[in-house]
């Protein structure tokens, strides 16, 4: 019994600690979906009067600040669980975090280019500029990582005792010289482990299209069950980009890749919707954005507790604008993700859920290939 109290009780010290990052992630996204709104061709075309250049440049400043949050996740998760574990002097803590963080995706960037599996001109699927390194994109789970060996690292070296000649190095010194050493080894260790993880994910792309109406619940479920770990890129990108997504002769041109054949679709005055392509363009999480996660806050603030409703309230409304207008979804799952993990299981299978349906009844709603929110955007 007691050591099931223990980890409820350090269960919940997880969710306390990760509130902090998620609170930002609402204004981030209203930010994002405003900016990014009122700055689309569609959107000018209806309100001509918000091409002003003053206007614009309002617009193109909240998208790019909303958009430093969402860039830098993986680094404000690692320094806010540095931070909530750490026992004393929660300062150094985060200064380590932070340190080990950048090291750590130093190391897998020379390390991957020096086996030639990392070219900085030219980044696969999967790599991405972390803090201006080329680098393995780890999403939040590695900052997440970062974060977790850092405060153990600090909460066991922080009043260390060093012999007196390197007594300078001693207490609070000693941490963040530990963590860089500490980083550099996970680094080497994320440069062999994660590529393992992303190359079954590619060959997963292949499953998912050659399956049908099977594939596209495979397809809905993978890409949100993955998106904490920063691998749901390799499902959705193949498929967007690549003749994985299909190809189609538009026009007398030949087009590659999901998203590319739905722009080329728009812009022709004869080509007819396909669901095959479609499918691959955020048709079911367009539902899931639009009214699934809407659903899920709602159910939130009716079991929040009386004296808390108002705060919840709050919080729930700022995470699913941005869902509903333009599909960005993380704000309203990053609130529950880590505090309720089971109900982030049960959100991916009703995304799978979603594709599928979207699937079998060939419904059109494909939004921007960016977000998935259907709103401001064409239709076929």
């Amino acid at each position: 019994m007691k050591e099931r109290e223990a980890s409820f009780s350090k269960f919940q010290q997880l969710g306390k600690v990760l509130m902090t990052p998620v609170m930002l992630l609402p204004i981030a996204g209203i930010l994002v979906g405003i900016g990014s709104s009122f700055t689309t061709a569609n959107v000018l075309g209806v309100m001509p009067f918000l091409n002003n250049e003053a206007l614009q440049i309002i617009f193109k400043i909240m998208k790019a600040a909303g958009n430093t949050v969402f860039s830098n996740l993986p680094v404000i998760f690692a320094i806010s669980i540095a931070i909530g574990y750490a026992k004393k002097e929660k300062g150094i803590a985060a200064l380590s975090a932070f340190l080990a963080f950048l090291v750590m995706h130093n190391v897998v960037s020379v390390f991957l280019i020096g086996i030639g599996k990392l070219d900085p001109s030219a980044l696969a699927t999967g790599q991405s500029l972390i803090l201006g390194v080329p680098s393995l994109d780890s999403g939040v789970f590695g900052g997440i990582i970062v974060g977790f060996m850092v405060a153990w690292l600090h909460n066991k070296y922080y009043n260390i005792s060093l012999p007196p000649i390197l007594g300078i190095f001693s207490g609070t010194k000693f941490v963040p010289m530990v963590s860089i050493v500490g980083a550099a080894l996970l680094g080497i260790v994320m440069s062999i482990v994660w590529p393992l993880m992303q190359n079954i994910l590619s060959y997963m792309g292949e499953i998912i299209y050659n399956t049908g109406a099977f594939g596209s619940v495979i397809y809905g479920v993978t890409e949100r069950a993955l998106l904490p770990f920063g691998l749901h890129h390799f499902i959705y990108l193949p498929f967007f980009f690549t003749n994985l997504g299909g190809s189609m002769t538009i026009d007398g041109q030949l087009v590659e890749g999901a998203v590319n054949i739905y722009q080329a679709m728009l812009a022709s005055p004869t080509a007819m919707f396909d669901v095959d392509i479609t499918r691959f363009v955020m048709n079911g999480k367009v539902v899931m954005a639009m009214f699934g996660l809407p659903g899920a806050g709602l159910a939130m603030y009716h079991c929040a507790r009386p004296e808390n409703k108002k705060m919840v309230k709050g919080l729930i409304i700022a995470a699913i604008i941005p869902s509903i207008f333009t599909g960005i979804t993380e704000p309203i799952e990053y609130s529950f993700l880590f505090v309720a993990p089971l109900l982030f299981v049960v959100h991916a299978g009703f995304s799978g859920l979603a594709y599928l349906l979207t699937y079998l009844l060939q419904v059109n709603v494909p939004g921007p290939s960016a977000f998935g929110g259907p709103f401001f955007e064409h239709d076929i």
